[in-house]
């Protein structure tokens, strides 16, 4: 079953107060900066999204989240994003969110790494420039 949940980022932010004041910066730890790259990469995701006309919502099958649920003129599309698959558990997570998928809608799987290739079991697998360059 999936559970398909409106995005918390499609909410209009009313708060002027920017995220990282004059004189601030990023986390220094390479942990944070990771979780901060990786939050810029969904974003970019889910604005190109948007900027293409789909309907983007955040969906979920048996408790493993899919990052983006994109509808556009009654067809869905679901995306998943990750920063790097060199290490097999963020790959087995990431594909096997949409391998648990049992419809036969697109599945595309997003990464900040240059990819060769076509697709695994489905799942097109592409780069984040490839995918922002296909319109």
């Amino acid at each position: 079953m999936i559970i398909i949940n409106e995005p918390a980022s499609s909410k209009r932010c009313t708060n002027k107060t920017p995220v990282f004041r004059k004189g601030s910066s990023l986390p220094k730890s390479k942990y944070r900066q990771g979780i901060y790259r990786a939050k810029i990469l969904e974003n970019a995701v889910f604005n190109h999204l948007l900027f293409s006309g789909y309907e983007v919502k955040v969906g979920a099958v048996e408790n493993k989240e899919v990052d983006f649920v994109a509808e556009k003129g009654g067809e869905k599309h679901y995306y998943q994003v990750a920063l790097s698959l060199n290490d097999s558990k963020t790959w087995k997570r990431e594909v096997g969110n949409l391998k648990d998928i049992k419809d036969n809608y697109p599945k595309t799987l997003i990464t900040m790494e240059p990819f060769s290739g076509n697709s695994m079991d489905g799942i097109k697998i592409t780069d984040i420039r490839s995918f922002l360059k296909s319109g």
